[in-house]
């Protein structure tokens, strides 16, 4: 998997992120001036969904809302729909916390395409020899499993219907 090197400084609220390389693709970026450090980042797609994810286990680093509102900019910055970004887990029954955000900086509970990408990530960057995972979510885990033919299974777990428990705000 090709990385990109997005310049972000710990603390920056303005993302600094340059829009993409000349030739419109992804490419290394320079490392912002005044003490900055650069985050490794890979862009990647499934079903229709495109992410950039971050390995935040060998890189540590906490994207800002800001941040990722210009780095999410299809015009001016790496342009996806989520960002995904793979830590060290806190749960002792996870093999790594899978945080998705959002492209207006807000996290998100559930990406079952995310997490196949998550999955085929993790095994390309050698973060894990496993082929079937445990991964904390912001609330519960998921299992992925890396099939024989190449592709990733998610294990989502049971759906839950009731009223209480769906983000739904209704008009009595």
């Amino acid at each position: 998997l090709p990385g990109v090197h997005l310049p972000a400084q710990a603390g920056d609220e303005r993302g600094l992120l340059p829009a993409r390389s000349q030739s419109g693709g992804s490419g290394q970026h320079p490392a912002p001036r005044h003490g900055g450090m650069t985050v490794r980042a890979t862009k990647m797609h499934g079903l229709g969904n495109d992410f950039m994810l971050l390995d935040l286990v060998t890189q540590p680093f906490e994207p800002s809302p800001a941040q990722i509102q210009a780095w999410s900019d299809r015009h001016t910055g790496i342009g996806f729909d989520q960002l995904l970004a793979i830590e060290p887990p806190t749960d002792p029954h996870a093999d790594f916390r899978y945080r998705i955000f959002n492209a207006d900086g807000s996290e998100a509970e559930h990406c079952g395409n995310g997490a196949r990408c998550a999955a085929l990530f993790i095994a390309a960057r050698g973060l894990s020899p496993k082929r079937s995972l445990v991964l904390q979510l912001t609330r519960g885990t998921i299992r992925v499993t890396h099939l024989e033919d190449g592709q990733v299974e998610v294990e989502m777990g049971e759906p839950s219907t009731a009223p209480e428990s769906l983000p739904f705000i209704a008009d009595a």
